[in-house]
């Protein structure tokens, strides 16, 4: 996956990643949502 030219250069992280990352673990199972 090709990461776009983030224009932030100081917030390395987006919301979007975020998410991503959230949704990762719930997916995994390390985050349950009850």
């Amino acid at each position: 996956m090709q990461r776009r030219v983030n224009p932030l250069p100081w917030k390395e992280v987006s919301p979007m990643d975020e998410k991503v990352k959230f949704i990762a673990a719930v997916c995994d199972g390390s985050v349950s949502i009850t």
